[in-house]
């Protein structure tokens, strides 16, 4: 039975450019690294607050960058974790939630690397969501800055703003017919693509690399060992 994850982060190009990279061997071997990903606090006040509480920045986002980092890293899996979190923010508007977590994550290849979750941006941040991710390795390092892909706008209407156009990109064909495209719609796709397939008459193995269920069951454990 195919089982799918939407780790959509997988399927971003900067990402799967990242990858590319460590994989030729660029980078050496990865040592540390950090990943920080925080949303405005629209989020957990306005959207669900009663669902935050039984949710937290680390499920809610860390969980995406979890498998990011073991995507790089060519499936590497975490061995042990440290962790630390604050609630004070959210808990003085009446939502009892974590609003940040702290997470250092050994893995299996030696690396360690840190996950800074949060979801109490102020209201004005340019962006519902920041994040970004840095590796580094013994014969270089990346940079990822997955929020601010250039496109920045100023309008009476929003203000200040930026648009991360790879999440979700619409265009029309010469026919006028509109298309959506960006990672965002990539991951979903592929899943389709691979059903397929399936029903086609091809096997599981005959699938290639896609962000399987014991991917998110390694992810998991992650999220539940920075949680206890």
């Amino acid at each position: 039975v195919l089982l799918q994850v939407d780790f959509h982060k997988r399927y971003d190009e900067y990402h799967i450019a990242m990858k590319q990279k460590i994989d030729a061997g660029d980078l050496g071997e990865i040592e540390y690294g950090y990943a920080h990903m925080e949303d405005r606090i629209e989020v957990p006040r306005d959207w669900w607050p009663r669902a935050a509480e039984k949710s937290s920045p680390a499920w809610f986002l860390g969980i995406h960058f979890y498998d990011l980092a073991r995507f790089l890293m060519g499936g590497a899996k975490g061995t042990k974790v440290w962790a630390t979190g604050v609630k004070k923010k959210l808990k003085s508007l009446g939502v009892d939630a974590w609003d940040s977590i702290s997470a250092k994550v050994l893995f299996d290849n030696g690396a360690t690397i840190m996950f800074d979750t949060s979801w109490i941006l102020p209201d004005p941040f340019e962006a519902i969501v920041n994040q970004g991710i840095r590796m580094v390795g013994t014969e270089g390092m990346l940079e990822c800055d997955s929020q601010d892909r250039g496109t920045i706008t100023c309008t009476y209407k929003e203000g200040m703003a930026t648009h991360n156009k790879s999440f979700l990109r619409e265009r029309r064909d010469k026919h006028g017919r509109q298309i959506f495209d960006g990672y965002g719609m990539e991951s979903i796709a592929d899943f389709a693509y691979n059903v397929n397939m399936l029903l086609e008459g091809a096997s599981l193995a005959d699938l290639g690399d896609y962000p399987s269920g014991y991917d998110g069951l390694e992810a998991t454990r992650i999220g539940v060992g920075v949680h206890r």
